[in-house]
């Protein structure tokens, strides 16, 4: 930007006792302070005794022309003004303004410190101009980072063992046995076609079965398991319904805990699964899952599904959350034996039952929220094998049907899913604001400022363009879980409205987490 040739605005504060008029004014001037007309403008011998001292350089010619006087308009806010009043001060002139510099504290200046006055730019920039870059380039460097990283961690991610052929006859697993255990609570929306898709899969082994536990549930949860089991002909003769019962009195148990471990009572198998109800498996799921399991010498063999958005809000928050997962659990070193980091996707956790049980299984466990990292974190600390894999093309998940039950779900496990660190929960929240919720609020602040202010529309040109480059990051980064996920491209624009919600969320979690208020599942009272 080429220097001012204009004169140069400085509105001071009035003079008052403590901050003294120095300016001397001239048969020309309106007022004996005129501070808007260069001639107005005397030497003025520098005061002594002031401080700071004036920034090196300056009085040496850094700011045009030979007679740059030292000006202290304020004897004790540390105010420095520095002015070129050459003879003549017409703009174009030997003595034209070339800029003013202002040394002072933020909070002394005018407009709550927003002023920046540069010799060499000959203009003043407000500091927000620049911030609002800085916020844009911020985000950007995160979504890139983001990125990078999944592409990285997702390119080495082991995979479930490909499906056969079509046509390709595959024979039951001899010498083994499974159990299938669906916890239910209040699932009529979901019971029906998840069990359709469990008794309708390709035999496993020779002998399994699925044991649906009902969980106490007040709908029609129980009927519709009989009707869909009924429904699947000779395959719902493998169908069991167990009754979970009240809980013990005076003791705390929480979620599906309860459920699975009246389940486990009943389960003699060598290998027992854990599925949820809005699962929705493929016909050969079962038995390739279990068949790598047996091969790869798995104490625990959980799967990654592909995740379903049907609604609005699921559409603005679950590609968020599924990258800030698979970010914040990477698979590989999940999957290694050397690392601390474990994690299992609690939908499908196929356990060998030897090892399940000498971790306590469900019981041990039965006031934990968030179960199935606590199930994966103690098989990896007894010494057991933990292989989790990506099951994208095995089965499906929907885990919220509407807004209120995906507020409900994401601040139950938010804060426990950050180890229950209030810092990690309310950083992640302000960082997943910056990123997904700040280029779509920067580029139209940005464009209107440059637009409207055009002595200031470099920073702000600047700021646009990190804020479009941080919203083109969001569409690589949803073409990306496209790829990965099977998600398409919806709504992808409402990744800033899905950025509130998600910064929303970790707040909230802290609160209900902490106080017990509000912290519920499917209504039930967690704390």
């Amino acid at each position: 930007m080429a220097p001012s040739t204009a004169p140069v605005s400085l509105r001071p504060t009035p003079a008052t006792t403590a901050n003294p008029r120095i300016c001397r004014a001239g048969s020309s001037c309106s007022s004996d302070c005129d501070w808007n007309t260069p001639s107005c403008w005397s030497r003025v011998r520098r005061p002594s005794g002031w401080t700071p001292p004036p920034p090196s350089g300056l009085a040496s010619g850094a700011c045009r022309g030979p007679g740059a006087s030292w000006v202290s308009w304020s004897s004790s806010g540390g105010v420095v003004v520095v002015v070129d009043s050459a003879s003549g001060g017409s703009a174009g002139g030997t003595g034209a303004w070339a800029a003013a510099f202002i040394v002072a504290p933020l909070s002394r200046l005018r407009d709550a410190g927003a002023l920046i006055w540069s010799c060499t730019l000959g203009t003043a920039i407000p500091l927000w101009a620049w911030g609002t870059a800085a916020l844009a380039a911020a985000a950007a460097l995160g979504l890139t980072i983001l990125l990078v990283s999944l592409i990285q961690v997702f390119s080495r991610a082991p995979r479930l063992a490909p499906a056969p052929e079509p046509g390709a006859v595959v024979p039951p697993l001899p010498d083994t046995a499974l159990t299938v255990v669906l916890p239910a609570y209040n699932e009529a929306a979901n019971i029906g076609p998840c069990l359709t898709s469990l008794l309708g899969s390709e035999a496993p082994c020779t002998d399994w079965r699925v044991l649906v536990v009902n969980d106490g549930s007040t709908d029609a949860t129980a009927a519709l398991a009989r009707a869909a089991a009924a429904a699947c002909g000779e395959a719902g003769q493998r169908f069991a319904l167990l009754e979970a019962g009240p809980r013990p009195a005076g003791e705390r148990w929480v979620g599906k805990n309860w459920a699975c471990t009246r389940a486990m009572e009943q389960v003699n198998t060598p290998w027992v699964l854990f599925v949820d109800a809005d699962v929705r498996l493929r016909p050969a799921t079962l038995r390739r899952a279990l068949g790598q399991a047996i091969a790869e010498g798995a104490d625990l063999f959980s799967l990654a599904p592909r995740l379903r958005c049907d609604c609005l809000a699921e559409w603005m928050v679950q590609p968020i959350m599924a990258s800030l997962l698979g970010l914040g659990f990477p698979i590989e070193a999940a999957n290694d034996p050397a690392s601390a980091v474990a994690f299992a996707a609690g939908p499908f956790m196929l356990f060998r039952r030897e090892a399940y049980g000498a971790i306590g299984g469900h019981r041990a466990l039965a006031a934990e929220v968030v179960e199935d990292l606590a199930l994966a974190r103690r098989i990896k600390a007894a010494g057991y094998g933990l292989r989790y894999r990506l099951g994208l093309d095995a089965l499906e998940l929907r885990m919220y049907g509407d807004f209120a039950s995906l507020w409900e779900g994401w601040t139950k496990n938010w804060l426990l899913g950050l180890d229950g660190s209030v810092a990690k929960a309310l950083g992640a929240a302000a960082v997943v604001l910056l990123m997904f919720s700040g280029p779509w609020l920067l580029a139209p602040a940005a464009a209107i400022a440059a637009a409207l202010l055009p002595a200031e529309r470099l920073p702000w040109l600047l700021a646009l363009a990190l804020a479009v480059a941080g919203i083109a990051l969001q569409l690589m980064l949803r073409l990306w879980t496209r790829s990965q996920f099977q998600v398409p491209l919806t709504l992808w624009w409402l990744m800033g409205a899905g950025g509130l919600v998600v910064a929303a969320i970790g707040p909230t979690s802290v609160w209900r987490t902490l106080s017990g208020r509000g912290w519920t599942w499917k209504g039930r009272p967690l704390a």
